[in-house]
């Protein structure tokens, strides 16, 4: 939860609902997002802390979208 206390707007991506925040202060070394699948009613998620590895969640196990594999590349780059 304080990876993702200071939270964007949710916006509509696709068949996503997808949403990024930050740990206060510390955007770009702990940051945290999150897509709902609309599709497939799954929920998805990643935390990005700087040098640990990073975690990904997805419900009942399916694969993590892509939506969040592009996130990850944009944070890494800041």
């Amino acid at each position: 939860v304080l990876s993702i206390q200071v939270q964007s707007q949710i916006t509509k991506v696709g068949d996503f609902l997808f949403a990024r925040g930050c740990m206060p202060h510390l955007c770009t070394i702990n940051e945290a997002a999150f897509a709902i699948d609309l599709k497939n009613k799954r929920i998805h998620a990643v935390i990005y802390e700087e040098d640990e590895p990073i975690k990904f969640f997805n419900e009942d196990k399916t694969p993590t979208p892509q939506i969040l594999y592009d996130w990850v590349e944009e944070v890494k780059k800041m």
